[in-house]
């Protein structure tokens, strides 16, 4: 299990200096993305995905919980209610296509949705990207966290170690 260390940097050459210190304690450059104030320019830092930067995921899943939840009401309303009305026969399948269907649907437009908004988990680093501050993000194996924290922080004081995030998948 891997954990997602968050750390500011007070400019460019800070994150890039915070991120060189990474590399010799051998975390993989793939596991560190930087997410900066619109239009600035990182260099040869990671800009953070779509995934990590928006709120795509966490729109994805409220998306697929509400759409099931209304596909399910819905089809089994066709169901209860003279489904020749609807041109179907009255068939299980159909709540569960109904279903389905909702899911798919409520899940493509909550992601579209979120795509557009920026991480909520990231409205506690708001404040510090908008002041012109780089949130560099890495990710770690649960038991490096602890050393890892300890090195930036010996190294780059001027660097604010700013927590973490609960859990994230495993690395590929």
């Amino acid at each position: 299990m891997a954990k997602r260390m968050y750390f500011i940097a007070n400019d460019v050459q800070a994150a890039l200096d915070m991120t060189n210190t990474l590399l010799l304690a051998r975390v993989e450059d793939r596991h560190m993305h930087c997410v900066a104030r619109k239009g600035t320019y990182l260099g040869s830092l990671h800009v953070a995905t779509a995934a990590q930067g928006t709120d795509l995921v966490h729109g994805a899943q409220v998306g697929m919980a509400v759409g099931t939840v209304i596909g399910l009401l819905a089809g089994t309303y066709v169901f209860y209610v003279d489904p020749a009305l609807f041109g179907m026969t009255r068939n299980a399948a159909l709540v569960l296509a109904v279903t389905f269907a909702g899911a798919v649907l409520g899940t493509w437009i909550a992601s579209m949705i979120g795509a557009a908004q920026p991480n909520s988990r990231h409205k506690a680093f708001a404040s510090d990207i908008r002041a012109g501050r780089i949130l560099v993000m890495v990710d770690a194996p649960t038991d490096q966290v602890e050393s890892l924290t300890t090195l930036v922080h010996d190294r780059h004081p001027q660097s604010g170690y700013r927590g973490l995030e609960p859990a994230i998948p495993a690395f590929p």
